[in-house]
């Protein structure tokens, strides 16, 4: 009797794993001229776990990456001499996505590096200049999310790749608590859109959106 349900409990646990962990996100990986490329590194990373899985395409510029739990991921595809692209993708109301990546050469990239730019993490410096009235400064807003971890999740991701991003807490009547992403800050909104561009660029589909907001 005792083994019997044994063996129920073991058969439960196994359907809700199947069904916690039946994610597919497939997709084709190819250069600009439309040609697959293959032994490229597909990194797939959960935005709420930071867990993350890593396979190489085939011959085709195939990729399919199984058995990932529901959820919100970001998906990386790298190859040496191309830039890598990354996109995000949503698990959570359908369990299978698809995403398809062009890599672009390294050598046609934008000419201008984001780390020219000052939302991209650099060396502290000592020097201050101290004026009268504190000078309005910008940032650019790029989510926000109900829950810390989420935030916190597409805010690593942004310093993965080069950008000073960090995490604001607010409250918002009747509401209630929010947390936005931004990088930043920057002096001139100018600057603040500039780089906005730039991540968009970059980033694909990942950052369809970005506010302009005082910091």
């Amino acid at each position: 009797m005792f083994k019997r349900a044994l063996l129920l409990v073991l058969f439960a646990s196994s359907l809700v794993w199947a069904q916690v962990a039946n994610g597919i996100i497939s997709g084709r990986v190819y250069d600009e001229s439309g040609a697959p490329l293959a032994n490229g590194k597909i990194t797939v990373r959960n935005f709420d776990t930071g867990r993350t899985w890593s396979v190489l395409t085939g011959e085709e510029g195939k990729y399919l990456v199984s058995r990932l739990p529901l959820g919100n991921y970001r998906v990386e595809a790298s190859l040496a001499s191309f830039a890598t692209a990354i996109q995000a993708a949503s698990l959570e109301v359908r369990n299978e996505a698809r995403l398809d990546f062009m890599l672009r050469a390294a050598d046609s990239t934008h000419p201008e590096s984001p780390a020219t730019h000052r939302g991209v993490q650099q060396p502290p410096t000592n020097q201050v200049v101290l004026t009268g009235r504190q000078a309005e400064r910008f940032a650019v807003q790029l989510a926000s999310y109900r829950t810390r971890p989420r935030a916190e999740g597409l805010r690593a991701m942004l310093v993965d790749v080069g950008y000073t991003a960090y995490v604001v807490e607010s409250n918002v009547p009747p509401s209630g608590r929010y947390y936005r992403v931004r990088v930043g800050p920057f002096d001139t909104r100018e600057e603040a859109r500039e780089i906005a561009l730039n991540m968009q660029s970059r980033l694909f589909d990942l950052l369809p959106d970005f506010w302009i907001v005082s910091d």
